[in-house]
C-alpha cells in the first residue's frame, strides 16, 4: 500500500478532480434547498438558533442597534447581515450562498485528503463530503456550521502551508499571519476553537525549529488576537465584563454537567417562563432562565461574565461533589460522540427527509446509521493506516488533523453532544475514511499475494473497523431517545403561521400524547382552536393549561383574548388584569387592553396600555404598528419609521406594515 502525497499526481489533473466534486456538491445542495423552498414549513419559519440568527441579522442590517455583550459568537449573524443587506430579506438567496460556501468547504476537504494520502484520498475525500448527507443539512440552514466548517479546513491547510514555507526556507510571515487571522475568524463563529488554538499553537511549537518557532508563533498569535480581542473588547465596553467571545460557555457547561444532565439536551436552569412572545423579537429561553435563576440565587444584578461564571462553577461543583455520576455521564456522552445516530439539536434531521429527497437517499437511521455509522469505522482504520511507520503519507498534516479531532471531540464532550455540535469533526473523519478507502485495492491485492500478508496488522485493521461499527450502531445509554415536544412545538408553529391549523394540532396533539402535562402544548393548542374560530375547544385547552400551571401568564392573556373576541368584554378585561397581577408588565396582557379600550372608544386608555406594552417589550410588532400608525395621523413621519424598523424586524411580511410603510414612501 503506498498512497503518499506523491504517488498519483499523474493519475487525475487537479483541475477537472476539484470542478467534478464542485459541480456534485453545489448541485446536490442546490437541489436540497429548492426541495425545501417548496414544501418545509420551516423554511420561512425558523426555529430556536435559527430564527435567532435570522432577526440578529435582520436587526443589524435595518441599522437597529442590538446593544449589550454578546451571549452568542456574532459572525455567523454579521455574515448574514451583510446578505440580507445586498439581497433583502429573502429566505432562499441567503440559502444559494450558503450552497456555494458549503461547496468551498467540499473542496477543502478534498484539499486535506489530497495534502494527506494523495490525489486517490483527495477525490474520495471531495466526493464524499459533496454526498454527506448531514453537510447538506447544516447548508441549507441559518446556522453557524455553513461558515464554520469551510473556515475551520482553511486554517489547518493555511496553517500547514506556513509551516512547509518556514521548512523550505521561504518567506512565511504573512502565510502564519493569514493562518491566525482565519483561526480568529472560526473562533467567532464558535468559540469552540479557543481551545483548539492552543493545539495549534503547540503543533507550530513541535514542528518548527527552534529559531524559527517564536517568530512564527507571534506572527499566528498576532493576528488570531485581533477578531477575537475586537468582540471581547466590545463585550467588556457593552459591561458585561471579560467575556471572551460569547457568554453563554458557562451556562452550556452546567447544561451537560449536572445531576439531571442527559448528555445530548439543552436541558436549561429553572424556568421562569418563555424568554420569547408571540410576535416579538426571539429571545433565547437558555439566556433569560439563566440570568434570572443566577440572580435569584445571589439575589444581586449580574454582569454576562459574572451569569457565565456562576454557571460554570456549579458545573465544577457537580463534578467535584458527585465524580462517580460525572464519570459515567461524560463515558456516555463519548459514546454519543462516536455514534451514528444524529441527534437533533434546533430541528429533527430525520424528519426534514419528507421534504427533501436529496435527504431522504443521502440520511438513514437504520439498519446502518448512515452516514456516519460507516465513515467512523472508516476514519478509525484510516487513523491506524495513517499512523502505521509504512504508510506513505504527510505526518505534518496527519498530526495536526489528529490533534484537531481529539481536542475538538473532547471539547465537544465537555459540553453535550448533539448532531450539530459534533459535526465539526466530520470533514476530518472524512479524510481519514478516505484514506482507509483508497488503501483498500492496495490491501486487497497484498492479501492475494501471500508473501506480503500482515496478519496482525489486518487484524487489528478489522478490530478497529468491527469496534467502530459497534459503538455507531448500537443504541445503547437511550441514545435515540429525546423530548420530541419540543420539535413538535416549532413544527406546530410553523403550520400555525402558514394557517395550515390542522397539521399545527396535530404537532401539539403528538407532543400532549408524548407528555400530557406538557403547559406549552396545551396552550398553542388553545390558540390554533381560536385562531380556527372554535372558542369552546380554545378555552378547554387554556383552562387545562392553568390546571396545569395557574401562574402560566400567557394562557390567562390568551383566555382573555378569547373572551374579547367573543363578545364577553368584562370577562375579558378581568382575564387580562389577572394576567397583570401575575405579571405587571406582561406586554400581551397591555395590549389586549389596549384593544378592549379602542372598542370602547376610550381612546386615553387604548394609548397608555399600548404605551406600556411597548414599555414592556419594545420589539413587540403589533404594539411598533400602532404607534407608528399614531404617529402618522400626528405627522411625524420620522419618528413612525424608527417603529416600523423594529416591526420589520419580527414580521418583514406583515401586510399591516408594507402598508404603512408605503404610505410613508418607503
Amino acid at each position: 500500500m503506498s498512497l503518499g502525497p506523491h504517488h498519483s499526481r499523474t493519475n487525475c489533473p487537479w483541475p477537472w478532480a476539484h470542478v467534478a466534486v464542485g459541480i456534485l456538491a453545489f448541485g446536490v445542495r442546490l437541489a436540497h434547498v429548492l426541495f425545501l423552498e417548496k414544501s418545509d414549513p420551516m423554511f420561512a419559519h425558523p426555529a430556536m438558533d435559527a430564527r435567532w440568527h435570522v432577526e440578529w441579522a435582520r436587526a443589524l442590517a435595518l441599522g437597529i442597534a442590538e446593544g449589550g455583550p454578546f451571549f452568542r459568537a456574532p459572525l455567523y449573524p454579521y455574515f448574514l447581515s451583510g446578505l440580507f443587506k445586498l439581497f433583502g430579506m429573502s429566505f432562499l438567496i441567503p440559502r444559494i450562498v450558503q450552497v456555494v460556501i458549503g461547496t468551498s468547504g467540499c473542496l477543502l476537504t478534498q484539499e486535506l485528503g489530497k495534502r494527506l494520502g494523495g490525489r486517490g484520498v483527495g477525490v474520495v475525500a471531495g466526493l464524499t463530503a459533496a454526498l454527506y448527507g448531514p453537510l447538506i443539512y447544516f447548508d441549507g440552514e441559518f446556522l453557524v456550521e455553513t461558515l464554520f466548517l469551510p473556515l475551520i479546513a482553511a486554517s489547518l491547510l493555511l496553517t500547514l502551508h506556513a509551516r512547509e514555507s518556514s521548512m523550505a526556507r521561504r518567506p512565511a510571515v504573512h502565510w502564519w499571519v493569514l493562518a491566525g487571522f482565519v483561526t480568529g475568524l472560526a473562533t467567532i463563529a464558535r468559540p469552540n476553537m479557543l481551545i483548539v488554538a492552543i493545539g495549534m499553537i503547540a503543533w507550530i511549537f513541535w514542528e518548527l525549529a527552534p529559531g524559527r518557532r517564536a517568530r512564527a508563533i507571534t506572527a499566528w498569535l498576532a493576528l488570531f488576537a485581533l477578531p477575537v480581542g475586537a468582540v471581547t473588547a466590545y463585550n467588556a465596553s457593552e459591561g458585561g465584563g471579560f467575556v471572551l467571545v460569547a457568554s453563554q460557555g458557562g451556562v452550556n457547561f452546567w447544561i451537560g454537567n449536572n445531576r439531571i444532565a442527559d448528555g445530548k439536551s439543552a436541558i436549561f436552569p429553572p424556568y421562569h417562563g418563555p424568554a420569547t412572545k408571540a410576535r416579538s423579537r426571539y429571545r433565547d429561553s437558555v439566556e433569560f432562565n439563566a440570568r434570572l435563576e443566577a440572580e435569584r440565587r445571589l439575589g444581586q444584578e449580574l454582569r454576562d461574565a459574572d451569569v457565565s461564571s456562576y454557571w460554570f462553577g456549579q458545573g465544577v461543583r457537580f463534578i467535584r461533589d458527585e465524580p462517580g455520576v460525572w464519570i459515567r455521564l461524560t463515558l456516555e456522552k463519548a459514546y454519543f460522540l462516536v455514534n451514528g445516530y444524529e441527534l437533533p439539536s434546533n430541528r429533527e434531521v430525520y424528519r426534514v427527509r419528507r421534504w427533501s429527497p436529496v435527504l431522504a437517499t443521502l440520511l438513514w437511521e437504520r439498519p446502518l446509521a448512515f452516514p456516519f455509522g460507516l465513515i467512523f469505522p472508516l476514519a478509525l482504520a484510516g487513523i491506524l493506516i495513517a499512523s502505521s511507520a509504512a504508510a506513505n503519507i504527510h505526518r505534518p498534516l496527519h498530526r495536526l488533523l489528529l490533534l484537531y479531532l481529539c481536542i475538538y471531540g473532547v471539547g465537544v464532550i465537555a459540553f453535550f453532544v448533539t448532531a450539530r455540535h459534533r459535526v465539526p469533526i466530520v470533514p476530518t473523519l472524512i479524510v481519514y475514511a478516505s484514506l482507509a478507502l483508497a488503501s483498500a485495492p492496495s490491501a486487497f491485492r497484498s492479501m492475494l499475494n501471500r508473501k506480503h500478508v500482515r496478519p496482525a496488522r489486518a487484524i487489528a485493521l478489522f478490530l478497529m473497523f468491527a469496534g467502530g461499527v459497534a459503538l455507531s450502531n448500537t443504541e445503547y445509554f437511550e441514545v435515540r431517545k429525546y423530548h420530541r415536544g419540543e420539535h413538535c412545538l416549532n413544527l406546530g408553529y410553523a403550520y400555525a403561521q402558514q394557517r395550515r391549523y390542522e397539521e399545527a394540532l396535530t404537532e401539539y396533539q403528538f407532543a400532549i400524547a408524548e407528555e400530557p402535562r406538557f403547559v406549552r402544548a396545551h396552550f398553542n393548542a388553545g390558540a390554533v382552536y381560536a385562531a380556527q374560530g372554535r372558542p369552546d375547544e380554545a378555552r378547554q385547552a387554556l383552562m387545562t393549561a392553568l390546571e396545569i400551571d395557574p401562574k402560566y401568564v400567557d394562557a390567562w392573556v390568551e383566555l382573555g383574548r378569547v373572551n374579547s373576541e367573543g363578545g364577553n368584554f368584562k370577562e375579558a378585561e378581568e382575564t387580562f388584569r389577572k394576567a397583570l397581577e401575575l405579571n405587571p408588565k406582561h406586554t400581551l396582557a397591555h395590549y389586549g387592553l389596549a384593544l378592549l379600550y379602542l372598542k370602547a372608544w376610550d381612546f386615553a386608555g387604548y394609548k397608555r396600555h399600548l404605551a406600556l406594552a411597548h414599555q414592556a417589550d419594545p420589539d413587540f410588532a403589533p404594539a411598533n404598528l400602532a404607534i407608528a400608525e399614531l404617529l402618522v395621523e400626528q405627522g411625524r413621519p420620522n419618528e413612525a419609521r424608527e417603529y416600523l424598523k423594529r416591526a420589520a424586524r419580527v414580521d418583514p411580511q406583515s401586510p399591516r406594515l408594507k402598508k404603512l410603510a408605503a404610505s410613508l414612501g418607503n
